[in-house]
Formats: structure tokens, C-alpha cells, sequence
């Protein structure tokens, strides 16, 4: 009898497993913020969780190619130039339904709309916004230099969280 109960939910699970196409996509609903130079996730996944690694994902700015995923694979063929080698679409997340597009490192004219796109095998194409901010290292890389009188002076080179200053004396 355990074998009739064993088939009977096999079958149930079969249907269940293939509706694939009852899926929504989500986003934030806040603009991403991210900074020059270091690394940004827009996120871009479907709900429920489902394996999406077969099917064509687009992420774009605009008109602009910013992610291709085709064919079981990355496609840079079809990829913008200003994203080839910067933009990133975890395979294994996206076997969970994650699509989001890691962007390293971030230039301030990657800000704008994003679109992360998904058709369906039966209808319309899936499509969610995602709106990213850059703004400017909060302290630039630069160096100054002061004299402070013959033979002395001090110079201090600034990035981000460290600071060094060499004082520097003659005698």
C-alpha cells in the first residue's frame, strides 16, 4: 500500500513542479546608493523562488546591454562596452530565482534606471526598475604639500578611510 500512496503523490508533485509561469518579479522600492569605485547589488528576484537559469534575463540603463543571460550562460557578445568585465549574475542564486546584477567598480555615469527583464513562455515580458545613485568618493584620492620653511614639509596623501602623513625634517 505504501507503493500505491508513493506513486499517487509522484504524480500530484508533477504538475506543481512544471508552473513555472506563475511567477512576479520584485525589486526596491528605494533607489540604490552606491559610491565611485566600489561595488553595488541592484536586486532583481522572483517570487516564488524558481530556477531561472534557463531562461534570458536582460538587465539595461536605459538602451544600453548592461547584462545579457542567454542560453544557459552569459552572452558579453550582445553587453554594452561601458559594462563588459564589471557586471556580475550569480549563476547558482539564479537556480533560486536571484537575478541581481553586482556592478564593480561603480563610474558615476552608471547612475540611472534599471531594467531587469525576464520573458514569459506565455505572454509578456517580466520587467522591474531599479533606480541607482553614485555619488563621488567622499575623500578623493589627493595630495597636499605645505612648506613650513627651509629644509622642512609635510605631505599627506587622503583616500577614503586612511590617511598618512609624512613629516619630513632636515637638520
Amino acid at each position: 500500500m505504501g507503493t500505491t500512496r508513493s506513486a499517487v503523490w509522484t504524480l500530484l508533485l508533477i504538475p506543481i513542479v512544471g508552473l513555472t509561469e506563475n511567477f512576479a518579479m520584485r525589486s526596491s522600492h528605494q533607489p540604490i546608493r552606491g559610491t565611485v569605485g566600489q561595488a553595488v547589488i541592484l536586486p532583481c528576484h522572483v517570487e516564488p523562488p524558481s530556477d531561472v537559469t534557463d531562461r534570458t534575463v536582460d538587465w539595461k540603463l536605459g538602451a544600453k546591454f548592461v547584462y545579457v543571460y542567454r542560453h544557459n550562460m552569459h552572452d558579453p557578445d550582445h553587453q554594452h562596452a561601458d559594462f563588459k568585465n564589471r557586471t556580475y549574475v550569480d549563476k547558482d542564486e539564479m537556480r533560486k530565482g536571484n537575478l541581481s546584477l553586482r556592478i564593480f567598480p561603480l563610474k558615476k555615469t552608471d547612475a540611472g534606471n534599471y531594467t531587469c527583464s525576464v520573458p514569459r513562455q506565455d505572454g509578456p515580458v517580466m520587467r522591474v526598475n531599479t533606480e541607482l545613485i553614485v555619488a563621488e568618493d567622499k575623500m578623493p584620492n589627493k595630495t597636499v604639500s605645505s612648506g613650513l620653511g627651509t629644509g622642512t614639509g609635510i605631505t599627506g596623501i587622503g583616500m577614503a578611510s586612511l590617511t598618512m602623513i609624512m613629516i619630513i625634517w632636515n637638520l
